[in-house]
């Protein structure tokens, strides 16, 4: 399929439940308060909680992936201090939508760095 000369690929939508498919939990401190969010597929899927005392103990948290699911690998991604880079990548991630990464005025190895999935 093309678009204006330019050639357009789809990246096919996974569910949470598929394989290959991340979910992730991360919270984000406010003051002496944090919220925490879910990220499905490098997607926000917003706060599902809000005024977590995060400083008074250990945070853990339970993601229930509806039964549907055979096996699953937990991965610590920030277990010591990212790399700038990864971080720029993170931050970018969760103010822009997958779907949304190739439309930016980024140089292609920088969209490609934003849409690698591991």
């Amino acid at each position: 399929m093309t678009s204006m000369g330019k050639k357009v690929t789809f990246r096919r939508e996974i569910l949470p439940t598929d394989e290959g498919s991340r979910i992730g939990v991360v919270y984000l401190p406010k003051g002496n308060l944090a919220e925490m969010h879910y990220i499905i597929n490098g997607e926000d899927q917003g706060a599902f909680t809000r005024k977590l005392p995060y400083k008074d103990a250990p945070l853990f948290a339970v993601v229930d992936v509806y039964g549907a699911t055979k096996q699953v690998r937990i991965i610590q991604l920030y277990g010591g201090v990212a790399s700038l880079k990864k971080m720029c990548r993170t931050t970018i991630l969760r103010h822009i939508a997958m779907h949304g990464i190739k439309s930016l005025p980024l140089p292609r190895t920088l969209k490609e760095y934003l849409l690698y999935e591991t």
